[in-house]
């Protein structure tokens, strides 16, 4: 059976919810909404299995995390907030 990256956010959400903080978890829930948003909008699916992730797919991602406007932000998401919602991924 191939994993996904649904399939990995299911196992962690199921594993570290005890473990972390609420705010903690909004994180990742928000980074994972802005993750699937991107899978949609750039490939065309609704999950990526976890073997075709490579450079060039988590630089997409940047770009699309810096280039969106996230609905209670003012101004497009900056290069630190990038960052940390791809350091929220890597986990």
């Amino acid at each position: 059976m191939r994993k996904s990256l649904k399939d990995l956010f299911q196992y962690h959400n199921q594993h570290s919810d005890h473990l972390l903080s609420k705010a903690t978890i909004s994180h990742y829930k928000t980074t994972q909404k802005y993750l699937f948003s991107y899978i949609v909008d750039v490939y065309n699916r609704r999950d990526f299995c976890l073997k075709d992730l490579d450079y060039s797919f988590i630089v997409g991602f940047e770009t699309y995390l810096r280039n969106i406007d996230p609905a209670r932000h003012q101004n497009k998401m900056t290069y630190n907030g990038a960052m940390k919602h791809i350091q929220r991924y890597a986990k």
